[in-house]
């Protein structure tokens, strides 16, 4: 029986070292290290950080980048405004509607309202599963 290659899932296991699914744009490129690779990015975001109280601030809007190794928010507001979270460091990805909520640390996260929030949530997991088995 042949496979049917439209069912074919997009997601295989990264090799050693990650390969860029993505050519990294003016933005984010002064952001990564040497060898970083570039896996999946959406221009337009909303991230919230959440710690032991609730909500933090307002979100800050801005585009997400996911490297093999980060998660990286630049702001489309504060052009030196960033906050990047360590792969290593995420305990959990879970989703609510539009939203993909991160937690990295047991009393902190963030909420990312992005657009297709299932993939990129799939593209995290795929990532931090490569990350931790190269450990």
């Amino acid at each position: 029986m042949q496979a049917d290659p439209s069912a074919a899932s997009n997601y295989s296991p990264l090799p050693e070292r990650a390969r860029s699914l993505i050519t990294p744009d003016r933005r984010i490129r002064p952001h990564l290290d040497g060898d970083e690779s570039l896996l999946g990015r959406r221009t337009e975001s909303m991230l919230t950080r959440v710690d032991e109280l609730g909500l933090e601030a307002d979100g800050v809007p801005g585009s997400v980048y996911l490297t093999d190794r980060r998660l990286i928010h630049l702001s489309s507001d504060v052009p030196t405004a960033q906050m990047t979270i360590d792969l290593r460091e995420v305990t959990e990805l879970s989703l609510s509607g539009d939203r993909l909520l991160i937690t990295y640390h047991p009393t902190r996260g963030v909420i990312l309202d992005l657009e297709s929030p299932i993939d990129f949530r799939a593209q995290m997991a795929l990532a931090i599963s490569s990350l931790r088995g190269r450990e």
